[in-house]
């Protein structure tokens, strides 16, 4: 529900931090607000406290310090199980994210800093073989590097050595090519009335199951409120109507109403609605003068082909899409491991092409195009404010 409390588990996966601290380098509307936040995610688990500080480390009172037990990331279980529309508009706001930190390395001329950065984007043409081996090394590879910020915690607890903030983006999905069967596009979600925030949006659809059930069918079909009853039970048709009046009103269904100007004639009629989002929603987190370098280059055409494949249903047409952004703060040790380990895709990435370049020729070879992101970049660091 709160975006604060997604950046708080971001930040302190790669760093123990108090909320004083949280507060004083990466923001918040007050420290009041910070501290609750902090008490919250205490509360389910997000956080775990690490150990007190005393008042000389900090140049302030003693502290409790944290750390997050772990990062917010949806296992392929669970992905399976939200419905379509939804995964879609989550990729869509992972897209801004990723966006947004770009701009700022950009902006401060880090992302291309350093000669061992990587960028690669690519389209390969792969059958099912192909695929399963491809989606596997990026699974591999996104543990190798969870597993390298956790060691080097360990080797910057004990050293004197600066951190380096490191922003890696892996991504795996089915590119837009083949038509899709049963695929027809949602209606884009109503622009004449923002919806809530991004995190309330999603909060409020996930608290409630039922919530998430509607929209499930509202992607199969349009409906009216007594075809869901019919469907999802319910304890009459009026409460549908409102749960699905109060999913309009949060961006994830459209209303489409037929019948006159008196009420009870109409026909209120619903179906999921897809994200309203194109090319340049994104590009304009990232300032036009800075729009160069080789990470950029990569950037582009992975947002243009990203957005492609959600609206022409290919990005969740498999049940084992990728798509993170895992920002790291490292020691020298841990950037040239994660540096290793994505080089090591990529080489896994080129393999694979011209072994498909061998079988395709041959008969039977049944393909489809897969698009896959191997990035790493230096991201500037936020110093405490003063």
């Amino acid at each position: 529900m709160e975006q604060t409390r997604l950046t708080i588990v971001a930040e302190l996966y790669m760093r123990e931090m108090g909320a004083r601290q949280f507060y004083e380098t990466i923001g918040g509307s007050s420290y009041a607000s910070v501290r609750r936040h902090f008490l919250k995610l205490v509360e389910h688990g997000w956080l775990r406290k690490a150990r007190t500080a005393s008042a000389g480390a900090l140049g302030g009172r003693p502290e409790a310090l944290y750390r997050s037990t772990e990062l917010a990331v949806i296992d392929d279980e669970t992905w399976h199980e939200i419905p379509v529309s939804i995964r879609d508009a989550i990729m869509v706001q992972l897209l801004e994210e990723i966006g947004g930190r770009l701009g700022e390395a950009l902006e401060q001329r880090t992302s291309d800093a350093r000669p061992d950065g990587i960028a690669v984007f690519r389209t390969i043409e792969v059958d099912e073989r192909a695929w399963c081996e491809a989606q596997r090394a990026v699974e591999r590879c996104f543990k190798v590097v969870l597993d390298e910020q956790t060691d080097a915690k360990i080797r910057l607890d004990r050293s004197t050595e600066d951190p380096l903030l490191m922003v890696v983006n892996l991504a795996a999905f089915e590119a837009p090519g083949r038509t899709l069967e049963g695929f027809r596009p949602l209606p884009r979600a109503s622009v004449t009335s923002p919806p809530p925030p991004w995190p309330q949006r999603v909060g409020r659809v996930f608290a409630d199951r039922l919530d998430l059930e509607i929209v499930d069918e509202l992607n199969r079909s349009t409906l009216t409120p007594a075809e869901l009853r019919a469907r999802l039970g319910g304890s009459s048709n009026l409460f549908l109507l409102r749960r699905c009046m109060r999913l309009t009103d949060l961006g994830w269904v459209v209303n489409t109403e037929t019948g006159g100007s008196d009420r009870r004639q109409r026909t209120y009629r619903f179906r999921a609605a897809a994200p309203a989002v194109s090319e340049s929603d994104i590009y304009e987190l990232i300032p036009g003068p800075v729009r160069m370098g080789r990470t950029w280059e990569a950037f582009k055409p992975f947002v243009e082909t990203t957005i492609a494949a959600v609206n022409a249903g290919s990005f969740n047409n498999r049940f084992d899409p990728h798509l993170t952004m895992t920002p790291l703060l490292l020691d020298g040790i841990a950037w040239a491991q994660v540096t290793k380990a994505l080089r090591g895709l990529e080489e896994t990435l080129e393999r694979l092409e011209v072994e498909l370049a061998k079988r395709r020729g041959r008969a039977g070879f049944s393909g489809f195009q897969a698009a896959f992101l191997v990035s790493s970049f230096q991201a500037p660091q936020r110093e405490p404010r003063r």
